[in-house]
């Protein structure tokens, strides 16, 4: 048994097995509520982080925007579902039907996608999916759809659409989908991560998967032999937008009400976080990945200390300087509850009560405790973050001996760099969220992360736990660059692969 088959084997055991202690406890012991309302969300995302794998991990493109194809899967997928009610009852068979109908659309447009961009080099496709992703959304957020015994009903921009009695609304423009069917289930989620992996592992065993990956190498030699690139990717990503869409259906089916905004770009991100941390290319890994930092966060959401959104404290200088400049904000921080009434405090002038519990709660931010804290931590994360890459980087550079060469391996860190600038904007939206949570600890990404958490209050124990594993990080890539350099320095003019670099650190 060779090394791709024993990793084929694992992960459909690593599911399986997964999917039957999960289903004893539901029968015996049960779950909790946490889990149990987690189950099909793990399963989309699991899905969702293989399919983006097989796009980011064995063909080697970038896509930022794979969150629009699990949108377009999750609208059109539930409006199918919704409109086949009566024609469908039985719904494990509705859901079949509507899945396909998801990862088909979904397909579609990733093919009118990929007849563009896959013919070009570089990072065109993850702007172009970016932009994608966007546009999907605000196309979606117009769209009114329905159905009635005339047939089906569409509008755009204003609702239009006069559906005769017993009919459906189907798609309400900025409201979503509301009021649908929860048909999805555990099992249709295990059924579909174990089609996703027969697909993606006997796409990548091919003829097809090997020339992807031939492409992804060496586009100019495996051109010179006669290989399609731009036909082979297109098929990689054609198939990864069709199973984000039924992912996508999988969700949206699991739902009773969701709208557009909820596959923005923080969950391409997210996912794309998932692909990372699981391994490019590796599915078990993604697997691992998806399910853990899908369900842990809300199992540890007790240790999360959560805390109102606050002004940054140069909005809140300038505020005082510029808009408050009568109001005693000291006074005002030890006034306490206004809610009784509003305090003998100058400068309040005409303010209500309301406003006042307002600019009370931003002059709290204002301590010279927290500004120590902040420059401190500050420059701590600059220091640790500069240290940590720049090991990284010494690494590249004592393995290879061009510049050619050294792509293989800047890639996966100019990836990571773009996901935690992204994420640190998401944390301004939502500091406590799962993937914003996990980005602040990871060493890769906390520089960037808990330095745009800090202002918006985070546990002491959160930001000790981050720095030292950005210490623990830095010395052990320190130590792992030493070694790599005592190997390098006498292998000039040597091409260097993952797997050749592995045994230089075992020497």
């Amino acid at each position: 048994m060779n090394k791709t088959t024993r990793s084929s084997v694992f992960t459909y055991a690593l599911v399986v097995g997964a999917f039957v202690i999960l289903q004893l406890l539901r029968m015996t012991t049960g779950l909790g509520s946490v889990l149990e309302g987690q189950l099909i969300p793990i399963c989309a995302y699991v899905t969702m982080a293989l399919a983006l794998n097989l796009v980011v991990g064995v063909s080697g493109e970038l896509s930022l925007g794979h969150a629009g194809f699990m949108s377009i899967g999750a609208f059109l997928g539930c409006a199918a579902a919704n409109g086949l009610a009566e024609l469908i009852p039985f719904t494990p068979v509705r859901l079949g039907v509507a899945m396909v109908i998801g990862a088909a659309l979904a397909g579609f447009f990733g093919f009118l996608i990929g007849i563009p961009v896959l013919r070009l080099n570089g990072d065109y496709l993850a702007i172009v999916t970016l932009a994608f992703g966007e546009i999907i959304k605000s196309i979606i957020t117009n769209v009114y759809l329905g159905v009635d015994e005339n047939g089906l009903q569409f509008s755009f921009l204003s609702n239009k659409n006069e559906l005769a009695d017993g009919g459906v609304e189907l798609i309400r423009g900025p409201m979503g989908v509301m009021n649908t069917q929860r048909i999805s289930t555990f099992i249709a989620g295990f059924v579909l991560v174990l089609v996703a992996l027969v697909v993606i592992f006997n796409l990548v065993n091919s003829r097809t998967g090997r020339a992807v990956m031939a492409a992804r190498d060496n586009r100019i030699a495996a051109e010179s032999v006669g290989i399609s690139v731009t036909k082979y990717k297109m098929i990689a990503f054609v198939v990864s937008a069709a199973l984000a869409g039924a992912a996508g259906t999988l969700y949206g089916c699991s739902q009773t009400t969701f709208a557009a905004t909820k596959f923005d770009f923080n969950p391409s991100i997210l996912i794309l976080v998932f692909v990372v941390l699981g391994g490019l290319g590796n599915m078990w890994g993604s697997v691992i990945a998806a399910a853990a930092l899908t369900i842990l966060p809300e199992a540890l959401r007790q240790f999360s200390n959560y805390r109102m959104l606050v002004y940054a404290i140069v909005l809140i200088l300038v505020m005082q300087t510029f808009f408050l400049p009568g109001i005693d904000l000291e006074a005002l921080r030890n006034a306490g509850n206004l809610a009784g009434g509003l305090p003998d405090i100058a400068g309040t002038g005409n303010l209500s009560a309301e406003k006042m519990q307002i600019i009370q709660k931003v002059a709290m931010t204002i301590d010279p405790i927290f500004i120590i804290k902040f420059l401190a931590s500050f420059l701590f994360y600059f220091i640790g973050g500069y240290l940590l890459y720049a090991s990284l980087f010494a690494a590249i550079g004592a393995a290879v001996d061009n510049e050619t060469d050294s792509q293989q391996f800047l890639t996966p860190l100019s990836i990571i760099l773009v996901i935690g600038l992204y994420i640190g904007f998401a944390a301004m939206k939502s500091p406590e969220s799962p993937m914003v949570f996990w980005s602040s600890l990871i060493p890769f990404t906390s520089p960037i992360v808990m330095l745009v958490r800090i202002p918006f209050g985070v546990p002491t124990w959160e930001i000790l736990t981050s720095m030292a594993l950005l210490i623990v990080s830095f010395i052990f890539f320190t130590w792992l660059s030493g070694k790599i350099y005592r190997i390098g320095i006498l292998m000039y003019g040597k091409k260097v692969t993952w797997k050749e670099l592995y045994k230089w650190l075992k020497y």
